[in-house]
């Protein structure tokens, strides 16, 4: 897998209450440069076409998991967020194509330093933000619809845990990613 550089990270969230997610939608077009990891999954039949890359992974701001060293962890965010942007992607228009591109992850919490402890202390303090650009592209009577955007997926608190999935690595950036996309679903529709 290539890795290249990317701009100094997303800081500084000071707020800490009410869970609390945002989607900040900024104005613009998706573009890219290269890429560096490339996933492709064929949606085809039951929604859209999905292809996720992960540009500069090297630059990016938080993606050790615990226990895992950062290669690895790149491995699991890779492979995670595909499989639950899979998913969601069977809600979009049938024989429609999405192509996400990651920009910066930074994941929830943070590992502290210490003497072979390496567990990732989530709170409000520590927020998770994904970046991404998209084109999401659509068949409409012969002609293609395009949707084009970068995205800041972030949350300010832990989030409302009614799945079950607190425990599980990448719960709130997977709920993040599926939150955003049923929202893209939902508009499309």
């Amino acid at each position: 897998m290539k890795r290249s550089t990317l701009s100094p990270r997303f800081k500084g969230f000071g707020i800490i209450g009410v869970a609390v997610v945002v989607l900040t939608l900024a104005g613009g077009g998706c573009t890219t440069s290269s890429t560096s990891s490339s996933s492709p999954a064929s949606n085809e039949s039951l929604g859209a076409h999905l292809t996720t890359d992960f540009l500069q992974a090297d630059a990016y701001a938080d993606v050790r998991l615990s226990g895992r060293t950062r290669d690895d962890s790149l491995d699991v965010i890779e492979t995670t967020f595909t499989r639950v942007l899979e998913q969601e992607a069977k809600r979009l228009p049938t024989g429609s194509t999405l192509k996400i591109k990651f920009t910066e992850i930074d994941l929830a919490g943070w590992i502290p330093p210490s003497r072979g402890n390496d567990v990732r202390v989530v709170s409000g303090a520590y927020p998770a933000l994904l970046e991404l650009d998209y084109t999401l592209s659509i068949p409409k009577g012969g002609s293609t619809v395009e949707q084009s955007d970068h995205v800041k997926l972030t949350t300010f608190s832990d989030l409302t845990w009614g799945d079950g999935s607190r425990n599980q690595p990448l719960a709130i950036e997977s709920k993040l990613l599926k939150d955003w996309l049923r929202g893209v679903a939902a508009k499309v529709r």
